[in-house]
């Protein structure tokens, strides 16, 4: 599946993704880097259904890994649960848009929590597309697909 462990990853959370090469072209071929910041099964399923259509996956612990992550590579998207441990998925968006401004729209977010209102208000200030928990793989696909694309996506 082709996934790498940050050392500081506690097993409750993880990232993904595929790095762009040096040149600025994908390194897998496929729908170049993307960068995913899930709770540890999660990141495995999604890590193992991206790699399956070709794309590297790298697993960091939380958000603030993630952080330190696209300051060392670049990423063409980020998958990122909202629910996660040292920095959740509002205060990791929040930073992601102050440092990573280009990946602003660029973002799925994984959720298993729309009821409470301070998320849904979240999701819909942040205007990226979101998939509740449990996710289809298909789904999923589909909405990085999209994503990459810039074409709007039903969160």
């Amino acid at each position: 599946m082709g996934c790498s462990t940050e050392p500081s990853q506690p097993s409750s959370a993880a990232t993904c993704g595929a790095k762009r090469s040096g040149n600025g072209g994908s390194s897998t071929g496929g729908i170049g880097g993307w960068l995913t910041a899930a709770g540890a099964l999660d990141a495995e399923a999604v890590a193992e259904a991206l790699g399956d259509d070709g794309h590297q996956a790298d697993i960091a612990g939380d958000g603030a890994v993630a952080l330190e992550m696209l300051d060392r590579r670049t990423y063409d998207l980020v998958i990122s649960d909202t629910k996660m441990p040292v920095l959740d998925g509002e205060s990791f968006y929040g930073e992601l848009e102050r440092r990573f401004p280009q990946l602003r729209g660029r973002i799925i977010f994984l959720t298993g929590d729309v009821l409470s209102r301070e998320k849904r208000e979240f999701l819909a200030r942040s205007g990226a597309p979101f998939l509740m928990k449990p996710f289809d793989l298909d789904e999923l696909r589909q909405t990085v697909q999209r994503t990459l694309a810039g074409t709007p996506s039903s969160g």
